[in-house]
């Protein structure tokens, strides 16, 4: 399977982000940058209207980003808490913003 550019590029900022420096994990980021990128999509987000605004861009790169390391932090079972509660009004306000 090739990446794109695109992916490879959002990878290396989501790396960035959850503070991973090595590779071993790749597969797994790669799996949830993909599901990420759907669940924006199911959520309404047109990507290919988004990448035409850079600030817009930058948004759904940070939603992205948000959802795997939430994602990638809580590989196993996850309790609603405070933390939760605070990426789901974040993400949601980027959504309505990105609509």
């Amino acid at each position: 399977m090739e990446k794109s550019d695109e992916t490879v590029a959002i990878k290396a900022a989501l790396k960035l982000y959850i503070k991973v420096e090595d590779d071993e994990d790749d597969a797994v980021i790669m799996m949830q940058i993909k599901a990420a990128s759907s669940y924006l999509k199911n959520a309404g987000i047109k990507i290919e209207e988004v990448k035409k605004n850079p600030d817009d861009y930058e948004l759904y790169k940070l939603a992205v980003c948000m959802l795997v390391g939430h994602w990638y932090e809580n590989r196993g079972a996850i309790l609603i808490g405070s933390i939760s509660k605070e990426i789901e009004h974040s993400l949601t306000s980027i959504i309505v913003q990105l609509k």
